[in-house]
Parts: C-alpha cells; structure tokens; sequence
C-alpha cells in the first residue's frame, strides 16, 4: 500500500515520496506468484537496455569525495570546539567611578556560555593589575547549553596605577575541570 496514495500503474507521479514500498511490496506479489523480482526497481536508463554502468562516475565520485572532505571538517571543528564562550561588556553610564574610600572602580557586566553537557560551577579572576581586586561572586553556576551575566567590578587605587587606560584580563575557569578556561581582554579607566 503506498502511503502517498499513488497507482503506479499511472507512470511516475509527482506526489511520490521515493519511499520504496511499492517495490517491497511487488517483489514481494511476484515472489507469491512465481514470477521473477524486479518489476519496479530503481534503475538508470543503461542498466533498464542491459548496458553495464560505471560504478566511479564522475558525480559520484565527486559527491563521494565532497561527503568525505564534509566529514574530515566536522571532526576537525569537533576537536577545537570549545566548551566554554565568554564576553566582557563595560558599564555605558560611567567609564569609571571614585568610592567612599577614594579607589577607582570600573563596572563590567561578563556573560558566561556553558557550552558543556552538564552544570559548570566558575571562578572569576583578573590579570594585568597587581594592584586591582575584583568583587564578583565566588562561584557561578551556569546550567548545561545556557549563558549567565555576571555583573562584576575592578577596584584599584588610582595613585598604584600610572595610566589614564589599563589592559586588563579576565579569566573564566571551570572548577570541575580546571582545563576549561578563557580569557577575555578588557580595559580599566581612571581619573
């Protein structure tokens, strides 16, 4: 029973979903009968007059190798896949503020991509400011497949820090698995 509806004593039809019932189901008629198989196959013109085809055409060979280079890129792209993404935004409203204690702080806003199968707890470190001290939480945890922001701040003593603009890295770690890891580049402004 063909599940488009098609009687394919009409010729082919526009409607066939290429399914191979039909075929199944005649070999299977003709075996009942005691006829030969093959009635309804899938077969090139050559093969229908008798003629011997080639088994490494050109198009075939060509989607054969198209199919393996495909392969070869994605298990490439597999193993440099990484399974952490993170991103540094700086605060829009001020490029830096002065505390009550007089130390300069730069706001950021870090997003956190857990690209992993399974929850990530994350640490947060900076380098590029010995003097500086980052407020962010200790640990973050970020559900398997989903992003997390983060808002953190860098403070330092502006007179420890020579320049009005300062690079500065943020450092995202797994603490489940301490190869996971990413650095972000940001700067720190002061007076």
């Amino acid at each position: 029973m063909c599940p488009a509806g098609i009687d394919i004593r009409n010729g082919l039809q526009y409607e066939c979903i290429n399914c191979g019932l039909c075929i199944d189901a005649c070999d299977d008629t003709m075996t009942k009968f005691g006829y030969d198989k093959g009635l309804i196959k899938y077969a090139s013109e050559k093969q229908m007059e008798g003629k011997k085809t080639n088994p490494f055409r050109l198009k075939l060979v060509g989607y054969g190798a198209l199919t393996t280079l495909l392969i070869i890129s994605m298990f490439a792209w597999m193993v440099q896949r990484t399974p952490i993404e993170a991103s540094v935004l700086r605060d829009r409203n001020a490029l830096y503020r002065v505390n009550y204690e007089g130390l300069v702080e730069n706001p950021y806003t870090l997003t956190i991509i857990n690209k992993t199968q399974q929850s990530m707890h994350y640490t947060i470190a900076i380098e590029g400011l010995p003097s500086a001290t980052l407020q962010s939480p200790e640990l973050t945890l970020v559900q398997p497949g989903l992003m997390k922001r983060i808002p953190v701040t860098v403070t330092a003593d502006g007179y420890d820090i020579k320049q009005k603009v300062s690079k500065l890295r943020f450092v995202v770690t797994a603490q489940e698995d301490a190869s996971i890891t990413i650095t972000k580049e940001s700067q720190f402004y002061k007076n």
